[in-house]
Parts: C-alpha cells; sequence; structure tokens
C-alpha cells in the first residue's frame, strides 16, 4: 500500500498532578484487533476512520459505521468541513473506483477508466465536491456541474468555490507559473501562493515577479511591493482574507481584507509575525508577534503579552475563543482572549490540545491515556491506559473530548463527555 494516510500520533511526559477515574469517562471498542491496523486517525467534525489488512496487500477501510469492500491499495481520504461527506480511493484488480459518501448519505462506489488517482476537493463550506483523474496525460476534473479535460497541472492544488461551479489551480509555464482560472490564465509569475474563491467569485492570491510580491483579487491588484508573503488565510464564506507579510524595510504586519470596510486594515509593524490564526465568520485575526525580544500574540490590534515559547494562536470553533499554550517562568500556561491562566500539568507550546469553549476545560493525550484538565480548578482526570492514542479533538455534535486509542492493535473510542 503507497499512500495511504498516517495519523500523527504525539509521544510526551507529562508530570503527574492527580488521576481519577469517574462515569464521566467512557470508551468504545472499534475494531476487535483481529486484522492488523494499518492506520487510523479522528477528524475534527468527529468521524473516524481507520484501514486494516486482514491479509496480505489487502485493505479494508472504515469510517465511522461504514464497511468497505477489500481493496489492494486505499488512498486519499477526504472530509468535508461539515462533515457531511467523504471520499477516497480503492484500487482492485487494476481497477481505479471512487468510493464516497454524497451530501445526502448515500455511499457511491464509482469504477473509473483511469489510468492514474487525482484529487478529491471539497468546496471550502463541505457543500460541493469534486475530484481528478487521469488517462494518460490528460487530467479529467470532474465539478459538480461539469467536466473539463487539463495537462500539466503537476500535482499543484485543486480549488473550487461554493457554488461549485468555477474552479482555480496554479499552473507551469517553463520555471514560470500561472493561476488559471475557470480556463483563463493569469499574468505570468516567477511564484505563485494560491489563496482561496472570494465570495463574489473572483479568485484572491499572491504573485511574485522580480523583488517583491503583490496580492491580486481576480485580476485586481490590491496590495503590492512586498518582501515576502508569510502567510495567508481565507475563510470558508470568502468574506474574510488576511495575510501576514514583510515590508522592504524587514518589518512585518498583518493585512486584513473585508468588504465590511472600505480599505484593508493594516496591524502594527513588528520585528517578526508567524502563527496566522482566522476566525471563521466575523473580521478577526489572531498571531505571533515579536519586537524588541519581547513577545505578543495578537487579536487584530490588540496585543496580549507572552512568553518566547508560545504555541501558534488558534480560534475556538465558533470563533469565542482565541487560545494559545505558553512556557512562562515557572511553567507552562494557557492564554483564552487574552487571560492568562498558569497550568500545572506537562504540557509544551507544541503539544496538541483540544477546548470546548467557554468552558475552564481542555483535553490532551500522550502515549498514556486520554486527559481531561480543569485549569482553574486544577484537577486532572485519567481515562483508560492504552498503548498508542490519537490528538483529541472536541466533538461539538456530542459535546465530549474524544480521541482513538490503541492497545493490543484493538481499536477504542475514548470520550470525556461534559
Amino acid at each position: 500500500m503507497k499512500n495511504i494516510i498516517v495519523p500523527i500520533i504525539l509521544i510526551f511526559t507529562i508530570y503527574f498532578y492527580a488521576v481519577s477515574y469517574s462515569q464521566e469517562y467512557t470508551e468504545e471498542l472499534l475494531l476487535d484487533g483481529l486484522d492488523s491496523l494499518v492506520s487510523f486517525g479522528i477528524d475534527t467534525t468527529g468521524h473516524w476512520w481507520a484501514a486494516t489488512m486482514p491479509f496480505k496487500d489487502r485493505y479494508r477501510v472504515y469510517i465511522d459505521t461504514f464497511q468497505s469492500e477489500l481493496y489492494d491499495d486505499v488512498l486519499e481520504l477526504n472530509i468535508s468541513s461539515d462533515g457531511e461527506q467523504w471520499a477516497f480511493w480503492g484500487i482492485q484488480a487494476g481497477t481505479i473506483n471512487l468510493i464516497n459518501r454524497d451530501e445526502f448519505g448515500v455511499i457511491n462506489t464509482l469504477p473509473l477508466n483511469a489510468t492514474d488517482v487525482g484529487d478529491i476537493v471539497y468546496s471550502p463550506d463541505g457543500t460541493q465536491f469534486a475530484y481528478t483523474f487521469f488517462q494518460g496525460d490528460n487530467e479529467i476534473i470532474n465539478l459538480p456541474t461539469r467536466q473539463i479535460t487539463v495537462v500539466n497541472r503537476n500535482n499543484n492544488k485543486l480549488f473550487i468555490d461554493n457554488s461549485g461551479k468555477q474552479y482555480a489551480f496554479v499552473g507551469q509555464r517553463g520555471n514560470k507559473f500561472i493561476i488559471n482560472i475557470n480556463g483563463k490564465e493569469s499574468t505570468i509569475y516567477d511564484e505563485i501562493k494560491p489563496i482561496g474563491f472570494w465570495h463574489k467569485g473572483t479568485f484572491m492570491y499572491a504573485g511574485f515577479n522580480g523583488n517583491t510580491w503583490e496580492i491580486i483579487n481576480g485580476t485586481k491588484t490590491i496590495g503590492t511591493s512586498y518582501w515576502r508573503v508569510l502567510d495567508h488565510k481565507i475563510n470558508n464564506f470568502g468574506t474574510v482574507m488576511a495575510v501576514l507579510v514583510q515590508l522592504s524595510t524587514g518589518r512585518c504586519m498583518s493585512i486584513t481584507f473585508s468588504d465590511e470596510y472600505y480599505e484593508p486594515i493594516y496591524g502594527r509593524s513588528y520585528d517578526d509575525t508567524w502563527g496566522l490564526a482566522l476566525h471563521p465568520k466575523d473580521v478577526l485575526i489572531g498571531h505571533g508577534a515579536k519586537e524588541h525580544h519581547k513577545y505578543y500574540i495578537l487579536q487584530n490590534r490588540t496585543e496580549y503579552y507572552a512568553t518566547e515559547e508560545i504555541s501558534a494562536p488558534f480560534f475556538s470553533h465558533n470563533g469565542d475563543e482565541l487560545i494559545f499554550i505558553g512556557m512562562g517562568e515557572y511553567g507552562p500556561y494557557i492564554s483564552v482572549n487574552g487571560n492568562r491562566t498558569d497550568i500545572r500539568v506537562g504540557l509544551y507550546p507544541e503539544d496538541m490540545i483540544a477546548k470546548k469553549p467557554n468552558t475552564e476545560t481542555l483535553a490532551f493525550t500522550n502515549n498514556i491515556s486520554l486527559y481531561l484538565y480543569d485549569y482553574k480548578r486544577n484537577t486532572l482526570k485519567s481515562g483508560n491506559m492504552y498503548d498508542y492514542l490519537s490528538n483529541p479533538i472536541y466533538n461539538r455534535r456530542t459535546n465530549s473530548y474524544e480521541a482513538l486509542a490503541i492497545i493490543y492493535n484493538r481499536l477504542y473510542l475514548c470520550k470525556w463527555r461534559m
């Protein structure tokens, strides 16, 4: 099996302050371990998946209650951002099959006249589905409303908009690059960073020529003369886009674009900026910044004091909270909307946490258990012990912290119900 998705399993040590077990914790046996477990994971929308090898070089995929046929190879599982759809490739006796769950919950298997697999793509809001495959050198792009053929897309990411009617990708012309938007090519650039579709149907990207970068929306330049484009993000509705840029002076800053404002919103300038986060709906951003050996996390132009060792900030799923983890003089701390609280467990800024918004709890895993920590009361609860665990998520559908765990090749779904 060549390219099946492999989950990242973090292994780290914690300082163990308190352990308790309560009826809030549950575990569910998902796979009994009779077949070799090849790969597994849990999506932020709460869907779990796994791939097993019942026989040599024969694979089966599980997604929640779905169980696939046996395939010679399985590739590129993709789940839509709203969690309603998913798809993957299954190869059997030389035939490439597309297996997908559509917006109506119907599971389809589509055999393709293809020589190789391409991409599986969902629109940012998760409602539209597209896929590509190869017939020799030709790549067939199947959009919701039409099919087109392209060559030399060179594995660059395919974008579709929330209507499913428009597409875009980076194309290569020798050692130069263009953006192909609905079959029309942009100006040639030395380098291109695609961003995504704006809600009005235009495509946004950054282009580099000579010594500077510019930001383009459709055919209109909306920002120019940047030394570097450090980071960029656009929300799932295409209504807010933000970039972190470095100016020719060496100073770094954020720029936010929204139709709610006549002009772009320019952030303060700093020695360095990184870790751009974007609110799911509102015109709010977060990022890290450094100025004269002092460190901050920014929420728009509001500075939250931080330390040198900090995680990139992130917004909760509903946007209520901007969160980051830092390492202070006396140990780790969590900052929520600028309110800093020491956390007396062995977390580090690089560790993955899950947090239910508007509570004082978080969850994390190591190679032992799924932990629930109340950082205001300084109480730590652990679940059962396992061999390995996935990163945790907060599942808003079930109102629980969840992770997948393995013990003796058996796969479990672990939950702290809130």
